[in-house]
């Protein structure tokens, strides 16, 4: 499977179908994301890009198991997040950030 691909169902699961149903699509892209960044060597923009791509599925996983009230996979996402993108310091910067870009994207 294409990255782009896992990208494009991961979003349509997460905007519509069942939490379980997104949580597995972004699972799925989360693995893919893992994978491309191993293969983006030292490039600066595509580690970047994938950085942030990556910090975007990790704090959507989060609030996907929040949702799912699954408290603890929510919180390991969270911090996987916030590792990934210096530029938030806490949870409630980051989730506001995402939920803005969601809203905007839709």
């Amino acid at each position: 499977m294409h990255l782009a691909d896992s990208e494009e169902r991961a979003w349509k699961a997460y905007q519509h179908d069942s939490v379980p149903v997104a949580i597995h699509a972004m699972t799925e892209l989360l693995n893919e994301q893992k994978a491309a960044e191993k293969n983006w060597g030292t490039a600066f923009l595509g580690k970047h890009i994938v950085s942030m791509d990556l910090m975007f599925t990790h704090a959507r996983l989060a609030k996907l198991y929040a949702e799912a009230g699954q408290t603890n996979l929510s919180e390991r996402h969270i911090s996987e997040a916030l590792q990934c993108d210096r530029e938030f310091t806490n949870r409630d910067e980051l989730m506001d950030f995402v939920s803005k870009v969601d809203k905007g994207a839709k």
